[in-house]
């Protein structure tokens, strides 16, 4: 397994079991603000503060490529589970590019109310992103970039956003609250709640089958 350390101008990514570093960057001069690993661990993703984002190979420990972003500062980019793609969040836009060659492939908009993004989430089959901003999650069609979904919240910020399996239902806990909810997304209709927790809710996930739901809390 492996870890990120950040620290101002630097990032350094260590081999827990050898207790060595794989990947070192140090500049000073280009803040890195957050990194995240891609889902089977051979690669990392770096956000920086003048809105460049680096993908890294863990297995060469060399640099992929770096891509701007498009306008605004990035506020996070996270893998699709095939790590065929990644998606970034500037503004109030999701900007979803090729995970290997970094070559854009289609804006997500935001909406009538361009409302700005926070954290985006994929699907288990890649083909549709959730982001939350403020009271709202959104949800897109990746091919075609359209919204196929907006869910507004009753008691404030999203927290906890789970697509299930099979991608036509998301888990979904909001305001440090402790219940969840299912809702499907074809019809943005609320299935059922989650209920039973005396404090709020901090881990919500989707057996792999899709048929059992786990929530914790404390």
């Amino acid at each position: 397994s492996k870890f990120i350390s950040l620290n101002g101008g630097g990032i350094n990514i260590w081999s827990e079991a050898e207790g060595r570093i794989l990947y070192s960057q140090l500049d000073p001069e280009q803040y890195i603000r957050d990194a995240d690993f891609s889902p089977l661990g051979n690669k990392a993703v770096t956000l920086s503060a003048d809105s460049m984002i680096s993908v890294l190979d863990l297995t060469s420990g060399g640099l992929i490529y770096r891509v701007p972003s498009h306008s605004e500062s990035v506020s996070s980019a996270f893998f699709s589970p095939d790590e065929k793609l990644f998606a970034s969040v500037e503004g109030s836009r999701a900007l979803v590019r090729d995970a290997v060659t970094g070559v854009f492939i289609n804006q997500l908009e935001p909406g009538p109310d361009s409302v700005k993004l926070e954290e985006i989430f994929f699907s288990h089959d890649g083909k549709k992103i959730a982001a939350t901003g403020g009271n709202f999650i959104k949800i897109w069609e990746v091919p075609s970039g359209k919204i196929v979904r907006q869910i507004r919240g009753t008691t404030g910020k999203f927290n906890k956003v789970v697509f299930n399996p099979s991608g036509d239902e998301i888990l979904i806990n909001e305001g440090w609250d402790s219940k969840a909810r299912v809702v499907n997304i074809v019809t943005g209709q609320t299935l059922f709640y989650l209920t039973g927790h005396v404090r709020d809710i901090n881990t919500l996930q989707y057996s792999a089958n899709g048929k059992f739901i786990v929530s914790a809390s404390g």
